[in-house]
């Protein structure tokens, strides 16, 4: 929440295991950076600026090394982040998304409501709308908690 270009890199990836334990097998990896709850309260905030240039879009993303160690460290199926997009603004082109793309993952923007989630141990269900010829589109995401979880 401090920063619009935090980035979640190899280390924290790490981090997270030793405290949490192992990415579980075919795991939704999701990034909770609190900045969705600039969507509506302070859109130039959730967006880096309030300008029109697309250059000058700045919000937390996952890293290169932060993607790399994903892939080569667990067999995950898709990220997801609270902020506009999987990428660090504009900074690193679209290593993220090419990368997905190329070891057929997938990657959730704009997810809300992630502060409600614990670290793990929950059960997502992905619902995309089919949309002919296009190469993204909107989904709604449910998460089932398990019954220990008191929130």
């Amino acid at each position: 929440q401090k920063s619009a270009s935090a980035n979640l890199d190899a280390r924290d990836l790490e981090e997270w295991v030793q405290k949490n334990g192992p990415i579980p097998k075919r795991a939704l990896v999701l990034m909770r950076s609190g900045w969705g709850q600039f969507y509506y309260s302070d859109p130039a905030k959730f967006l880096g600026t309030d300008s029109q240039q697309v250059e000058q879009l700045e919000f937390p993303g996952f890293g290169k090394s932060g993607i790399d160690w994903l892939l080569e460290n667990t067999d995950f199926v898709g990220i997801g982040v609270d902020s506009l997009s999987i990428e660090l603004g504009v900074r690193q082109g679209c290593y993220v998304h090419q990368t997905l793309t190329k070891s057929n993952k997938y990657g959730l923007e704009c997810v809300a409501n992630m502060d409600g989630l614990p670290a793990k141990g929950f059960t997502t269900t992905i619902m995309p709308l089919k949309i002919q010829g296009g190469s993204g589109g909107p989904v709604r995401i449910f998460a089932k908690l398990p019954e220990e979880c008191h929130l």
